[in-house]
């Protein structure tokens, strides 16, 4: 499993915890489930960068991207499918790209030195949503299932 699976699986268990600490705080699960649609919608669309490169944002929304969990993600998923990578065009056909660092350097610029510090922030993110579900848990007095 490459590293930038990983990171998306990272992300998807992400959602899901977030998911499981919303439904603690509201008990409504058509609710929860929404709210949760919502923020990962946009967290997607502000902070991965695929749909606007981070230099172009508004700077509200550049310095909210910083707290979006896909800004990493979609960092480490790029830089392991881009670096290194050889991009090959036909000699009638315009090129913007000649090699895979080049798009990586117009849209995540560092991300191939910073793929192991982004890696270590997704995994950060999961601890953190873990701790908050256990204190919003601990906080409700939910009952333990048996």
């Amino acid at each position: 499993q490459s590293t930038g699976s990983s990171g998306i699986n990272a992300e998807y268990g992400q959602g899901e915890s977030i998911a499981v600490m919303i439904l603690g705080l509201i008990s409504d699960p058509v609710l929860a489930n929404g709210a949760v649609s919502l923020i990962m919608s946009l967290s997607i669309t502000v902070g991965s960068g695929f749909i606007r490169n981070f230099q172009s944002l508004h700077p509200v929304f550049e310095l909210l991207s910083y707290g979006s969990m896909h800004r990493y993600a979609s960092s480490v998923l790029a830089a392991n499918e881009f670096s290194n990578l050889t991009l090959t065009c036909k000699e009638d056909e315009y090129c913007t790209y000649k090699e895979g660092g080049d798009y990586l350097n117009t849209t995540f610029p560092g991300a191939a030195e910073e793929k192991g510090e982004n890696f270590a922030i997704l995994t950060g993110y999961g601890a953190i949503v873990v701790v908050l579900c256990h204190i919003v848990y601990s906080l409700i007095r939910v009952p333990r299932l048996r």
